[in-house]
């Protein structure tokens, strides 16, 4: 797994910190990777269609608590009606157009469920970043992982594998 300074860029789907505030059952799974990242061990980020996939409060409202405990949010594809001037999502380049494409005719010629349009933008946004791994319990996120790393080269798993391997690395 790449490093940047020993440190583990992990990019979180918005399902991770929903299972934190919502306290469902995966919630000590989310709190240990906070606890990673509050020892330095791992950076976390998310992209900004995290506002779009929660648009109302009492949940919205929770949002700002990531940026306040150091969790960055990077940006993403830029699209009319889901982002906004100044939010952090930008222009596509011609590479990055083509790497969309790409990437939604492989997992469609792979008979793949189709991962929802926010979905790709939080893999395109992480990719772009060029950050380390993305964590997510979404099923068509999962199913198309073999897609992701083949075609961008993006490591997809369920934040319980991760904390195994990263168990099993030295500090």
């Amino acid at each position: 797994m790449n490093k940047d300074n020993g440190i583990v860029r992990v990019t979180l789907d918005t399902n991770v910190p929903q299972e934190l505030w919502r306290e469902q059952e995966k919630k000590q799974v989310v709190e240990e990777l906070l606890r990673y990242f509050e020892a330095g061990r791992i950076s976390l980020a998310v992209t900004t269609r995290i506002e779009n996939d929660i648009p109302y409060p009492p949940l919205s409202n929770r949002i700002s608590e990531l940026s306040e405990a150091g969790v960055e949010t990077i940006g993403t594809l830029f699209r009319w009606g889901e982002s906004s001037w100044g939010s952090g999502d930008y222009w596509v380049t011609e590479a990055e157009a083509q790497a969309e494409d790409k990437l939604r005719t492989t997992i469609l010629e792979s008979n793949l469920t189709m991962p929802g349009d926010a979905d790709i933008d939080h893999i395109l946004g992480h990719y772009i970043a060029k950050r380390d791994i993305f964590l997510t319990w979404d099923g068509a996120i999962r199913s198309a992982a073999d897609v992701c790393r083949e075609v961008l080269g993006v490591h997809i798993a369920t934040p319980e594998a991760f904390l195994a391997q990263l168990d099993d690395e030295p500090a």
